[in-house]
C-alpha cells in the first residue's frame, strides 16, 4: 500500500511530517520509530495491513523540526504528540512504539488516556537506565568539534554508521533487505546525533516522573531474548510494576527489531488490539472496505 508524505503545523508552530496510509474512516493506528531512525522505517513491516496508518517523524529526525531544549525528552515528546493528534482530530488511537518511541507513547496515555487507548510497544526502552558516559554523542554535540563531527565526518561515515547500527539492532538476526535499502544518510545526520544526544540526557529524569498507567489500558509487548541493544527484564519489571497487567511476550532469537525479524508476529498483536478497539467502540466495527 502506498503511504502519502504530508506535513502538519503544530499549534507551537513546529513542522511534522509523517506517513499515512489506508482509509481514513478505519482505526488510527499511529507508529512512533525508535532511536535515530524515522517514519518509513517503522512503517515498512505493517504498510500492508488495512488500518489508517501514521507514521511519525519524531522532532528533530526525519523531515519533522526539533524541539527546544528540555521538550526533546520522553515527556516533552508526550506533549508534542497529543498537539499532533489534536491537531489531526485523532482520539482513542492504538499507538505502536519502537525502542525509546515507546517512552514517549507511555507519558502520553498516563496523560491522555483518550488520545492513546492500546498500546503495542516493540522492544521497549522506559525503565530509567544506568547513567553511561554516552562519550560519542557528547563530542558529536560538543560546541566546536561536534560542528565539525557533523559538517566532515558524519557525512562521509554515514552508510558505514547506519550498517553498524542496523547489524547491532537486528542481532542475532540477519537485516532485512528493504530495511537495508533504505538511505543511510536517513538514520545519521547531524539533526539526528544532536536529538539522540538530548534524548539520552533527559530520558532517565523523565522517566523517574512515571509512577503508574491507567489499570484499564491495553498494554501488548514483544521482546526479543536476543536483544543486545536494551536488557528486556528491567523493562519488563518496570512496566509490570508501573501498569500491573501488560502482556508480554519474549521471542527467542530475535534482536531488538521484532517488528522486521518477525513481522507476522507483529501484525497479529496489531490486529489483536484493533479488534478489541471496534469492539469498544460500536462506530469502528464496520468500517468501509477499502477501494
Amino acid at each position: 500500500m502506498h503511504a502519502k508524505s504530508r506535513f502538519f503545523r503544530t499549534s507551537k508552530g513546529t513542522s511534522v511530517h509523517y506517513l499515512e496510509s489506508g482509509p481514513s474512516e478505519a482505526t488510527p493506528v499511529i507508529l512512533l520509530h525508535g532511536c535515530g531512525s524515522f517514519a518509513e522505517e517503522v512503517l515498512l513491516p505493517f504498510r500492508d495491513t488495512s488500518h489508517r496508518l501514521i507514521a511519525l517523524d519524531r522532532p528533530g529526525y526525519g523531515y519533522s523540526d526539533s524541539l527546544d531544549g528540555l521538550e526533546h525528552g520522553p515527556l516533552g515528546q508526550s506533549f508534542w504528540l497529543e498537539d499532533v493528534l489534536e491537531g489531526l482530530k485523532i482520539t482513542g488511537a492504538v499507538v505502536v512504539a519502537h525502542s525509546i518511541g515507546s517512552a514517549i507513547a507511555v507519558h502520553l496515555a498516563a496523560r491522555r488516556p483518550d488520545l492513546a487507548r492500546r498500546l503495542l510497544l516493540l522492544s521497549p526502552c522506559c525503565s530509567p537506565i544506568y547513567d553511561k558516559p554516552m562519550l560519542d554523542l557528547r563530542i558529536a554535540t560538543a560546541p566546536i568539534v561536534g560542528t565539525f563531527i557533523s559538517r566532515h565526518v558524519l557525512s562521509r561515515c554515514a552508510a558505514l554508521l547506519a550498517r553498524k547500527g542496523l547489524t547491532a539492532s537486528a542481532f542475532p538476526n540477519e537485516v532485512p533487505t528493504e530495511l537495508a535499502a533504505l538511505a543511510p544518510e536517513r538514520f545519521v545526520n547531524s539533526s539526528a546525533i544532536v536529538t539522540m544526544a538530548n534524548e539520552a540526557r533527559l530520558f532517565n529524569r523523565d522517566m523517574a516522573t512515571l509512577s503508574r498507567l491507567p489499570s484499564d489500558l491495553e498494554l501488548r509487548v514483544i521482546f526479543g531474548s536476543g536483544d543486545r541493544i536494551i536488557k528486556p527484564a528491567r523493562h519488563i519489571e518496570w512496566l509490570r510494576r508501573v501498569h500491573g497487567n501488560p502482556t508480554v511476550r519474549v521471542l527467542e532469537g530475535v534482536g531488538h527489531l521484532p517488528h522486521h525479524s518477525v513481522p507476522g508476529i507483529a501484525l497479529e498483536a496489531l490486529q489483536e488490539l484493533v479488534s478489541c478497539q471496534a469492539i469498544a467502540d460500536p462506530a469502528l466495527q464496520h468500517p468501509r472496505a477499502v477501494a
